[in-house]
Order: C-alpha cells, then structure tokens, then sequence
C-alpha cells in the first residue's frame, strides 16, 4: 500500500530497480542522482494513514501520493476511487505524464481457490478471458488488487524491458522464493495453525479480517498489538467478537502501550489477556489453542517482525 517507482540505472536495462517511496514522495536528490530515468509510477491503493503527514482526507493524501509522478511518464494506479481519481488526472495532465492506467479497471483478477498455500485464480483483461488457472505464491484477498496492479505495470513495461508472459507467470508463481516476500497472510506454523499479516490501517485491517473469516478453525485466538498514531478504535470494531485475544505491544519504541491499549479494549467492549512480549503472548496462545485451531497475529508490521523471530 503506498507509491512505487520503476528506474533504469546508469548502466542500462540490465538491473532496473524498484524503489518504494513509503509515505514519502520526494525522492532525496542523492537517490535521484543515482538513476537516469523513471520508466514507470506505480500508486497501489489510498487509504487513511500516516495522516499527520499526509492528510486527513483521502484527496489530501493522494496529492502527496500523486508526487511521484513524473514528466512524459506512464503511470499506475491500482484502485479506481471518486475521490482520488480527479486528483490523478489533474496531475498526470500537469505532468503531461501518459498513458494513465487505472488497474482494476483493464485486470480483473478473482481467487478461485487455494493449492499448496498459493493462490490460484482466474484473470481477466478489458472483460476477456486472460488466464483461467494463474498460480500466485501468496494468499489473501487483497492479492487480488495487487496481482491486478503487477499485471497492469508489467505490460506497460513490456516495451522497455524484456518481459515476456512466461517470466510474468514463472515470477508470479515463485514469489516468495524469488523477493522473500514476508509478512503478509505467512504461515509459520501447522497444527494449531500460525499466521502472521501485516495489515495494519483500516483498510489492510479490514481485509485481513475479512479473509480471516473465511477459514476453517474449531477456535479462533488473536495475538494483537499496535503502534501509536492509528485509529485503533475503527481497528478493534472489526475484530470477531467470539476470538480469544492475547494483547501485547511490539518491540519497538512507537508501540502503543499496554495501559493505553487496555482503556481501547475496554472501551470496545472486548475481553482477554494482557502480556509484554510478542513473545509471551504466542507462547499463551499456543498452550491454549488446539491442533485444530487457528492463531492470527497481527495489527502492526512490526508485530509480524517480532512473531518472525520466535521458535514454533
């Protein structure tokens, strides 16, 4: 969730590098130096967070987003929202930056199943068929927009990278052997089942819940905590109120602390056990839970660093 930049660097089309412009879109003019062009901007989705920085509107922050877009350049953008969708025209238009791609508005990708824990789904381009069985190497629902918005800049690339069908499906289906792609919907553990997901706004949040619904467990335990500066009331009203919760804070200096965390809880009307570690808290949940239950921890990117450390 956040802004993307393709380069080519110095020495031509051999190692193009995508650079993640986090909540930020001014690159540092040291980094910039280092490139010569940008050949693609990528705008994942817009939703509310980090803003104290960004705004508090969804136009406010897409503004910022909409900073990585640069002169004579193609650009991304992989949710169509009425909000922030005038907002991108009007600065591609002042960028004279072409073609604009709005992602889920030319792929349509939809998870028909899971094999192997990889998705499998059915694709398609403009409204016609494109792939009836595409293997992605991650799970959730929210891998549907983001397959949608890979799809769509891999083929505005096509025409300055040697990128063919095969390696977008070989790649696709390799995805966390070839990036190390951790943290989101990752299994650590079977029997009790383990996962870990870095959703951590309303809207990751919210997905994350939302396809934690649709699994099949005899009970469900939830290890949470978070970091300051979200809304964490709008957090806890998504939970399921029939979990077992293990609250805890992460490891890190901005994490909400536990007293503080208790008054949301209690204020949400919500019940469980308070710890001071990720670790204790897993350690809990795993006494507690049996094979065929299921242990979600989550609510903060750096909750999923801390459970990544531990031993299953």
């Amino acid at each position: 969730r956040g802004s993307h930049q393709v380069f080519l660097e110095p020495e031509g089309l051999d190692d193009p590098t995508v650079y993640p412009n986090g909540i930020s879109t001014s690159l540092p003019a040291d980094v910039q130096d280092a490139f010569v062009r940008t050949l693609l901007s990528v705008i994942t989705n817009i939703g509310y967070d980090h803003q104290d920085v960004l705004g508090d509107t969804l136009p406010e922050i897409a503004g910022e987003k909409a900073g990585i877009i640069k002169p004579h350049t193609p650009v991304v953008v992989g949710h169509t929202h009425p909000e922030t969708q005038p907002v991108f025209e009007a600065f591609a238009q002042k960028m004279q930056a072409e073609p604009l791609v709005y992602a889920d508005q030319l792929y349509e990708a939809k998870i028909q199943r899971i094999e192997n824990h990889k998705s499998v789904l059915n694709i398609s381009r403009a409204g016609e068929p494109y792939a009836d069985y595409f293997v992605l190497d991650a799970m959730g629902a929210y891998q549907q927009q983001n397959l949608q918005t890979a799809l769509a800049s891999a083929e505005l690339l096509k025409d300055k990278l040697p990128i063919s069908d095969q390696n977008i499906t070989k790649g696709l289906a390799n995805l966390k052997t070839l990036t190390y792609f951790i943290g989101r919907w990752q299994i650590l553990h079977q029997q009790p089942l383990v996962i870990a997901d870095s959703g951590h706004n309303q809207e990751g949040f919210a997905e994350a819940m939302q396809f934690l619904h649709q699994q099949s467990c005899d009970h469900l335990h939830l290890v949470l905590g978070f970091a300051q500066g979200k809304d964490h009331a709008a957090l806890l009203d998504l939970l399921p109120p029939h979990a077992q919760f293990y609250w805890t804070k992460p490891s890190v200096l901005r994490a909400l602390p536990l007293e503080i965390l208790q008054q949301q809880v209690e204020r949400a009307h919500l019940e469980g056990e308070f710890f001071p570690s990720v670790a204790a808290a897993v350690q809990k949940a795993q006494q507690v839970a049996q094979a065929n239950d299921l242990i979600f921890i989550g609510g903060s990117s750096f909750m999923v660093a801390d459970a990544l450390h531990l031993t299953y």
